[in-house]
């Protein structure tokens, strides 16, 4: 795909199923609520299928991982042992308190 693909969980079915918006997979388009479901003999999400419409799915596609809020636990699969995983950095902690501007 030349610009990219990208897949967010919107909600999780069971271990086996999940909904995505994702963008590009129709050129130029944001597609909701897509199924996808988990093919991989592990149940480690390393292949998946999507919906094709009308109860189908399409071809087993691999995945390389998923990106994690630090808010959820991390619980990361992973394909073999030289594939990097992303995750999510720690979102900065915002000070409240401003400098001393009355010093001179």
């Amino acid at each position: 795909m030349p610009l990219g693909h990208l897949a967010v969980v919107v909600k999780i079915i069971n271990s086996r199923e999940i909904l995505v918006n994702e963008a590009n997979w129709v050129p130029d388009a944001v597609t909701r609520d897509v199924p996808v479901i988990d093919v991989s003999p592990g149940n480690t999400w390393t292949d998946v299928r999507q919906s094709t419409g009308n109860g189908a799915f399409g071809l087993s596609y691999a995945t390389y991982g998923f990106i994690y809020s630090n808010e959820q636990p991390t619980i990361m699969a992973d394909r073999a042992a030289d594939t990097e995983v992303a995750q999510a950095p720690p979102a900065p902690t915002l000070r409240l308190d401003g400098p001393d501007r009355n010093l001179r």
